[in-house]
């Protein structure tokens, strides 16, 4: 697909890469996986204008990337590099070095904003749990704590007779008949609580989930609130019109 308004967003998160192809504002292919590779990028059949790249990973694997990225678009397709500014959309960030503010949860509040100027929650449920606050005057920063997978994955890591089996747990009810079950239904309740408590104290709000868990948790705690899986790359996106409006 050929056209001068195509934007592909690449999303390098902790556990997968999100690809996110763009015509104007309307998102036509979603892809998550986990390397960016010619196959990868062959089956989009996309060609953008340019791409708007964000990545919480190292700089090594930042840089395989970026450089398998224009492996395959050549060298003279731009690539915009995202990251946390001090102020965008009359967005402030709040934190003394914007810089240490990680990309994601940037664009997570741009996008948010864009989507109303009321106060708001923003709650990302992926590998890291994140709730991130916007008043009316704007970003007042958020939490970050171990989402659900990570916390059941440091619970195997660190302790010495905990041995998780993928796939072996089942909801079995009320009683709880083996340790994977007592792992993943105990890290579970933590997330619903520190959300739930979150929800109480700001019920006045408007609330959007988003990440891999964000609809789960909505249904289990009754939560009335929108779902969007793409904030992110909505984010990326907004980010990546402005920086070329100011080229």
């Amino acid at each position: 697909m050929f056209a001068n308004n195509n934007v592909l967003v690449v999303d390098a998160g902790n556990s997968n890469i999100k690809l996110t192809a763009f015509v104007g504002d309307e998102i036509t292919t979603r892809r998550s996986v986990s390397d960016v590779n010619v196959t990868v990028l062959k089956g989009l059949q996309f060609f953008p204008r340019h791409i708007c790249f964000a990545s919480v990973r190292d700089e090594s694997k930042t840089k395989m990337i970026l450089k398998n990225l224009k492996d395959f678009f050549g060298e003279s397709l731009p690539i915009y590099t995202l990251s946390s500014l001090y102020t965008l959309y009359d967005l402030k960030n709040p934190y003394d070095d914007p810089n240490r503010l990680g990309v994601d949860r940037w664009l997570s509040v741009i996008a948010a904003r864009s989507e109303s100027l009321k106060p708001t929650v923003v709650v990302d449920a992926g590998t890291a749990l994140k709730i991130e606050f916007l008043d009316d005057d704007g970003y007042t920063g958020g939490f970050i704590t171990p989402g659900f997978k990570m916390m059941t994955n440091m619970l195997q890591e660190n302790t010495g007779k905990i041995n998780i089996t993928e796939g072996r747990f089942e909801d079995q009810g009320p009683v709880i008949r083996n340790t994977e079950a007592a792992v993943f239904k105990g890290c579970w309740q933590m997330v619903l609580a520190f959300v739930d408590r979150i929800y109480r104290e700001h019920r006045e709000r408007k609330f959007i989930f988003t990440g891999g868990y964000g609809s789960q948790i909505m249904d289990e705690l009754g939560i009335e609130a929108h779902y969007n899986q793409d904030l992110v790359a909505q984010g990326a996106k907004l980010m990546g019109d402005k920086l070329v409006m100011q080229k």
